[in-house]
């Protein structure tokens, strides 16, 4: 393979992945997790400034995040627990072993609200012929729903946001070799209803841009007026 030459300007659409916080910003204590190429390796930094060497640990591009811990799963669908401590040393930790084989399929990982339990939740864009369907679980949202993408994975309970959509997923399109190779062509944006199999569009007609690629974001709603709250 002939190594790819890019300018420095360039760089940033290849290595950064994906980035999260621990908390909301604006509470002016919260942690960075960013994944980042060449082999997703994980770097996190306080919003002290104090930033830590990169981990050992290799993720998917996905990861979601409580308080100063974060979850990450790898290609081999290991669950790793990382504690951000005060002075931004962590400690890491297996808390789920693997639980299929490798396969380069995007895969995200999110908590449920009700319970804390692990969802993974698997994307396909052609069919999936296994021999190992017992390993499947079908798993309904309930009264939740989940948002996944470029961002961190997000479950959120209807009951705390009656403006979703239970038992829906939020998607956006999030291929990291389409994303790379065809930067002028739409992107994927839309709502999967897991009830009847279907997929409806956020709003239509649809005015995203075709790059940068989409993600979703979490408001918060902390500093604003009582007038804008309302």
């Amino acid at each position: 393979m002939i190594p790819a030459i890019y300018q420095l300007d360039e760089l940033h659409n290849f290595i950064y992945m994906k980035a999260m916080t621990s908390s909301d910003p604006a509470t002016g204590d919260f942690t960075i997790m960013l994944i980042h190429n060449p082999y997703m390796q994980l770097d996190h930094q306080t919003s002290n400034g104090i930033r830590s060497p990169s981990t050992t640990t290799s993720a998917s591009p996905t990861a979601s995040s409580m308080t100063a811990s974060f979850y990450t799963i790898t290609y081999h669908r290991v669950v790793h627990l990382i504690d951000i401590n005060p002075d931004s040393s962590y400690v890491t930790g297996v808390i789920v072993q693997e639980t299929l084989p490798m396969m380069y399929l995007i895969v995200y990982l999110a908590r449920s609200p009700n319970h804390g339990d692990f969802i993974q939740i698997f994307r396909f864009t052609s069919s999936l012929e296994t021999d190992q369907t017992d390993r499947f679980v079908d798993y309904d949202l309930g009264d939740n729903d989940v948002f996944i993408g470029r961002n961190y994975t997000a479950c959120l309970s209807t009951k705390d946001y009656p403006g979703l959509m239970p038992n829906h997923i939020y998607f956006t399109d999030d291929d990291e070799c389409s994303l790379q190779a065809f930067k002028g062509t739409p992107r994927d944006i839309g709502v999967y209803n897991y009830e009847d199999d279907t997929l409806s569009e956020v709003v239509s007609p649809q005015p995203w841009l075709k790059w940068p690629p989409p993600f979703w974001i979490t408001p918060s709603f902390k500093d604003f007026p009582n007038t804008y709250r309302q």
